[in-house]
């Protein structure tokens, strides 16, 4: 399950693909792209975190998919309790920036 492999570098940042999440959390890639449009994050975050960009597949035909920063993919798949559980410790903080009680400014710190 280790993302290893799968972390490529984007604008002198780390970033992982859409595509990859989905295929690690053995998700259909529209599902993982209709997650992130739905997070309900602010504006600056999802700009900084989830970069739309896109991809050739088999058949030569542009595609699209998000590359998302290490935060962004923290956000993303502690949702993803159905197939990989989540630490106790995190749902708070889930349901805090999903409800926006904290501010999450563009290099990923909270601000409250």
């Amino acid at each position: 399950m280790a993302m290893w492999g799968k972390v490529r570098e984007e604008d002198n940042r780390p970033v992982v693909s859409s595509r990859k999440v989905a295929e690690v959390f053995e998700k259909e890639h529209k599902i993982v792209m209709r997650d992130i449009r739905e997070l309900g994050c602010a504006a600056e975050f999802a700009a900084y975190n989830f970069v739309c960009g896109s991809y050739k597949d088999a058949q030569n035909q542009e595609r699209p998919e998000y590359l998302m920063t290490r935060l962004g993919f923290s956000v993303l798949t502690m949702g993803f309790t159905d197939t990989k559980g989540e630490l106790p410790q995190f749902k708070p903080l889930r349901l805090r920036v999903r409800q926006r009680d904290y501010n999450i400014n563009s290099v990923g710190t909270l601000d409250n």
